[in-house]
């Protein structure tokens, strides 16, 4: 089973981006995209609901400095119980005994099963944020037309009502 090899992982970390319109004078909100986006990082458990994000991050901040100024690193000690933590993508790699990350280059059988097992899992997350887009379009790749300042409650109320179609099964997933 894919789990004996992620004991301790309670959840999947990974970040997605919204374009918006480019302020005058906000450079650090050039995206990876070549746009102006924000940033938003969420925790998927593997039953696919959201249990934690955290928005407003500009676009040119990297996942992996994204999760460091982030309250899940500052205060592990209040979010973690010893032995949990996270899983994330690569770009993700960097500090944090919090957080475990794929390995780039496999070198053993152990470590390509790990790959293979947190592969499996990673599914979590990526279709919880494509039904987020899929169906807030707000979230899509369109450019964000309303005022900046409204965003964190948008991604907050999706988060919220992906949870209650998850719940009320008007989401079906493989689990």
């Amino acid at each position: 089973s894919s789990r004996q090899f992620l004991a301790g992982a309670i959840g999947i970390i990974d970040g997605f981006e919204v374009q918006f319109p480019r302020q005058t004078g906000e450079l650090m909100y050039s995206g990876k995209k070549g746009c102006h986006t924000i940033n938003t990082l969420i925790v998927v458990d593997f039953k696919r609901y959201i249990r934690y994000f955290v928005t407003g991050i500009p676009g040119k901040i990297n996942d992996r400095a994204a999760w460091t100024a982030c309250p899940l690193y500052l205060a592990a000690h209040e979010y973690f119980s010893p032995g949990e933590y996270l899983l994330a993508d690569g770009g993700f790699e960097g500090p944090g005994s919090n957080l475990l990350v794929s390995y780039k280059m496999p070198k053993s059988q152990m470590q390509i099963e790990f790959n293979s097992a947190f592969t499996d899992v990673r599914k979590s997350v990526e279709c919880a944020i494509g039904d987020l887009k899929a169906w807030a379009y707000v979230l899509q790749g369109n450019t964000w037309r309303y005022d900046v300042s409204l965003f964190g409650m948008v991604v907050q109320a999706t988060c919220v009502l992906h949870n209650y179609k998850l719940r009320t099964r008007q989401i079906e997933y493989d689990v």
